[in-house]
């Protein structure tokens, strides 16, 4: 067997190089060096898409040894080019890079490789640079060709623009490509010599959706397998720019998941996941046996992808000759929905669908079965159970003789086949025995596990073994990328917390103080009263939703959470506080509540695969009956706890979907759930050690520049301890400091410094905003930063904040004013001066401000109110409140002519009373004017429009241009470039149309024909 050879290399050395030196050419002459010594050829020759075809007919003639005749080869082109994106996305990962069933001129039928996948040097690896684009200019760019297929392109910006803002600025346009073979591009890379990131093409526009979702958090450094970041571009070329690691990358380490998004591996997944497969490889050739040798265990952080890496390392091992089965497992039944799903999203078919044991037991017995299993670690343990008892006297009396075959044929399998067990989180005690069970079933097999909290030996006393321990269970760590380095790089967010106990006790009555201080249990019904107030009456604060808003549009800027009690008599007793509480409420938040068997306190044998609620006490049963009631008269659903799994899989969905504001729970939903929307949890529970980073990492998945950080409120007296002693253990550095805590927990006096200081700053720069622009707009993102922040304390209130909301608009309408005239955000930089940060920052300003901004109903009826009482000659003064709201508010400025022509009409008397019918008419006429000028159907296009503001989606996909086209344009070559010059005018004018009422009409909100 070969050497297994990593694609991230082992340790990385800083080179030193400075890439600030020398002009553009010598940049050029730079990048052609070093990737041609890479082993990349340089294809000068190639500056027009003439040559760009004859090159790619020239490689795929060469890398399938035909010679093909001008027919054939227009057919090959034909297949290639009339596709979508998304379609040539499917030739690559779908159709594993091949174009079949190409009709021969001999008569014969031909499949055409793009790529050799079984041999890397059989592949032509060649760059070309400046390829014109779309207006035959000329940009700074690098593409890299495989076989003569565009795959790679390298986005080289000037050494004084951020990656972020040159990212940020192409993200605003829709990608139109010069050729269409760039559509195939897979990956894109951008640098500015000090940094670089790379990231797929599916996080950008193109010409079918404006994706609203693309966003700089998603792109990605490259390191080395400590986790050491390589951005410097010289370096990044070495370690990253070769053929052999872009090979692994599009053939291994990417993926087309069931919503066509190309996903590709961050570095510490690919690592992790030849950790495992190197493992497999020298256990095989060394003939081990199952022992802790064959195995190890893969700690990565909670919110860094571990189902995606997982996922991919299972799909590999499947791919090893000598592999039978791979089996991933997980610790309870919730898990197992949830990573079936997430696997079937990876790769459609990918997965066999586990119902119970005899569902498992067919499937373990099938040869050469290409799917992977998926199953509960219980569902697993009693399978085993029950083929290891099938010789017992009282089982033979009651199986058949052809199941007792079966187990003896599955008991043999287990023996001498290689098996690959991959074990998602499974941490509780019964999950250690059930696991040990399985280890000494399996002879022959490889056992890893994935975890973000590992369990370790007594700290106290190293050398007592702990045989709960996860490398008592798996064997060695393989890899680690702790929390600290997810959030170092961006990939998961800090923590704010808040410790409220005492805040808590003197909300209550001050009679009751000592009782509830005492009440080991802390359930006094006046503490429980007091939380469930406080969590109302900040829920807007610590979720960040707006003031002036409904509560749709509440949900829809800001987030929700989750609410982790002690058992399930607490949770109870919240659910109805917080019912009771918001009775009459004209716009109640939407809770619920959801436990289950695990949640009781008696321990449960889980290995039995009891169904979820079987062993809930009668009076619990009775009590979620309700809740599933009052569930059902909210969503208008149907669920019965008999199917509780389908409740669950809804609960968790909605959740996700910001149509539940909180989630009440027990034990469940603490690990193992995933949702980038859920930016809280409120804690009155005793968590500790791993549960508790465990349930602190629900909140925080990255989502855009509004979510500085997950939000945990503790209400609990020994919470701080509890957090201490945690992130002792599970940060990377060892060292007892401050600093360390600080790298996951955002510190309130550091960021309230940062919050005054800038507020300061303002208040002498305003002055005088004119002279000093860069300044100010540099001080109103700082002091933004560190609000979004401090919001997500209690301790930050009225009497905490330097400049008052009054204050606060003003800010909002110089800033406004400022990007208006465009001198300090366009005017280009001296050589010497670094970006500025409005280049850096102005996405998260943008999501700030849409935080702060009012909807489209408060304006509404602002504007009903204004009009009625202009109509009946009152004194009026609402203008002048909506006159201040054009001046601070960004969604409105580009609403802003609309509103003052609505104004001039209804003094003319020509306009309706209702404001959103006005504004439903601007549509129209906005749709029938790019209608009337590019032959577009009228009535289909206005229906569209109102599709896409309703959804926040712009969305041409489904054959909606050809729809919208009166007259059908030919598709015919000589009408080709006409046609294309046509479908991208109509596009950008209709996305313009688009974005100009983009946070209109909220559902309810359509205006009513009339």
């Amino acid at each position: 067997m070969s050497h297994f050879k990593e694609t991230v290399c082992q340790e990385y050395f800083f080179s030193y190089q400075d890439d600030d030196s020398g002009d553009e050419e010598d940049s050029d002459e730079k990048i052609i060096r070093e990737l041609t010594e890479h082993g990349i050829k340089y294809e000068s020759k190639i500056t027009n898409n003439e040559e760009l075809i004859k090159n790619l007919r020239e490689q795929l003639e060469r890398l399938n040894e035909i010679k093909l005749s001008d027919e054939e080869w227009r057919e090959i082109y034909s297949k290639l080019t009339n596709k979508s994106r998304e379609e040539k996305l499917e030739v690559i990962h779908r159709n594993r890079w091949m174009i079949d069933s190409l009709r021969l001129k001999s008569g014969g039928i031909k499949n055409i490789h793009l790529l050799d996948l079984q041999n890397i040097e059989k592949n032509a690896f060649q760059f070309i640079k400046q390829f014109p684009d779309k207006d035959n200019s000329f940009s700074n760019e690098v593409t890299i060709l495989i076989n003569g297929l565009p795959l790679i392109q390298i986005e080289l910006v000037d050494k004084n623009i951020s990656i972020k803002a040159a990212f940020n600025k192409k993200i605003k346009n829709i990608y139109i490509p010069s050729s269409k073979l760039f559509e195939y591009i897979q990956i894109f890379i951008i640098s500015n010599g000090k940094e670089t990131k790379y990231y797929s093409s599916t996080n950008r526009p193109d010409i079918n959706t404006k994706s609203r979702n693309a966003s700089f958090e998603f792109t990605i450094y490259w390191s080395d397998q400590a986790n050491e970041k390589i951005k410097v571009f010289s370096d990044f070329s070495v370690h990253f720019l070769n053929p052999e690691v872009l090979y692994s990358m599009l053939t291994k380490y990417s993926l087309l998941n069931a919503q066509n998004e190309l996903l590709v591996l961050r570095p510490y997944q690919i690592c992790a996941t030849e950790k495992i497969l190197k493992k497999i490889h020298s256990s095989i050739i060394r003939g081990l046996k199952t022992s802790k040798e064959t195995g190890g265990y893969i700690w990565h952080s909670t919110g860094s992808g571990k189902t995606l890496t997982s996922f991919k390392a299972s799909q590999l091992a499947k791919d090893i000759e000598q592999v039978d089965q791979v089996i991933f497992v997980v610790d309870r039944r919730e898990l197992n929905k949830q990573i079936i799903d997430e696997f079937e999203k990876y790769e459609k078919g990918s997965t066999n669908a586990i119902n119970n044991t005899q569902d498992l037991l067919e499937k373990l017995l099938q040869e050469n079965d290409e799917k992977i299993i998926v199953t509960t670690i219980q569902r697993l343990t009693r399978l085993i159970k029950e083929a290891k008892s099938a010789n017992d006297k009282q089982s033979k009396k009651t199986i058949t003789s052809e199941k007792h075959e079966k187990y003896e044929k599955l008991l043999s399998r287990f023996e001498d086949k290689r098996f690959v067990l991959i074990f998602d989180e499974c941490h509780r005690s019964q999950a250690g025995r059930m696991r040990e069970a399985i280890i000494e079933t399996f002879k022959n097999s490889h056992l890893f596990g994935f975890t973000g909290t590992p369990i370790f030996h007594n700290q106290k006393d190293p050398k007592k073994v702990n045989k709960s321990s996860t490398e008592n269970l798996f064997g060695k760590e393989l890899h680690r990328y702790s929390i600290d380095d997810a959030i170092k790089d961006g990939n998961v967010l800090k923590f704010t917390v808040d410790y409220l106990h005492a805040k808590i006790i003197n909300l209550s009555d001050d009679s009751k103080k000592s009782t509830i201080n005492q009440d080991p249990t802390y359930k006094h019904p006046k503490k429980i009263t007091a939380i469930a107030k406080y969590i109302l009456d900040n829920f807007d604060r610590v979720t960040c939703r707006g003031q002036e808003q409904s509560i749709a549009a509440k949900r829809r800027i800001g987030f929700n959470s989750i609410f982790a009690t002690d058992s399930i008599e607490s949770a109870k007793a919240y659910y109805l506080e917080f019912k009771k509480q918001q009775e009459g409420k004209k716009e109640p938040l939407i809770i619920t509540t959801i436990f289950s068997n695990s949640c009781e306190k008696e321990e449960i044998d889980e290995s039995k695969d009891l169904p979820p609620t079987s062993k809930l006490s009668i009076k619990n049963k009775d009590f979620l009956k309700e809740v599933i009631e009052d569930y059902n008269q909210t969503f208008k659903t149907s669920f019965k706890i008999d199917k509780f799994d389908n409740f669950q899989y809804d609960v968790s969905e909605r959740l996700k979907n910001k149509e539940i504001d909180m989630l009440i729970v027990v034990n469940m939903f603490l690990t193992g759930f995933d949702s980038k929307t859920l930016n809280t949890i409120w804690i009155d529970k005793n968590v500790e050690m791993h549960n508790l980073v465990q349930a602190f990492s629900r909140t925080n998945r990255i989502l855009d520049a509004a979510k500085p950080a997950g939000n945990v409120v503790c209400f609990r007296h020994n919470a701080e301890k509890n957090v201490a002693k945690a992130f002792k253990i599970y940060l990377k550095d060892s060292k007892k400091s401050k600093d360390r805590f600080l790298s996951v927990l955002s510190d309130y006096p550091a960021v309230y410094e940062r919050y005054k200081s800038s507020a300061y700053k303002l208040n002498e720069i305003m002055v005088d905003v004119i002279e000093e622009p860069s300044a100010f707009i540099e001080q109103c993102h700082e002091l933004w930063e560190a609000k979004s922040i401090l919001r997500g304390f209690d301790e930050f209130k009225e009497a905490e904040k330097i400049i008052d909301d009054q204050k606060e608009k003003q800010l909002k309408k110089y800033y406004l004013a400022l990007m208006e005239t465009e001198t300090t955000i366009n005017t280009p930089k001296p050589e010497n001066k670094k970006s500025s940060p409005e280049e850096n920052e102005l996405d998260f300003v943008v999501e700030y401000l849409k935080q702060e901004e009012i909807d489209f109903k408060y304006l509404n009826n602002l504007m009903e109110e204004w009009s009625e009482q202009e109509r009946e000659g009152e004194v009026n003064k609402v203008w002048e409140k909506i006159e201040d709201l054009l001046d601070y508010s960004i969604n409105l400025k580009d609403f802003k002519g609309y509103i003052i022509s609505y104004r001039d009409a209804v003094r003319a008397g020509i306009a309706p009373v209702k404001f959103k019918k006005w504004v439903k008419k601007q549509i129209d006429q906005d749709a029938n004017r790019v209608a009337n000028k590019e032959g577009l159907d009228e009535a289909y296009l206005q229906e569209i429009i109102l599709v896409w503001i309703k959804n926040k989606n712009f969305d041409l996909s489904g054959g909606k241009i050809d729809r919208l086209l009166i007259k059908p344009m030919s598709r015919q070559a000589e009408f080709r470039q006409e046609r294309r010059e046509k479908i991208e005018r109509i596009i950008r004018e209709l996305f313009e149309l688009f974005n100009k009422y983009y946070f209109i009409f909220e559902d309810e909100d359509f205006p009513e024909e009339e």
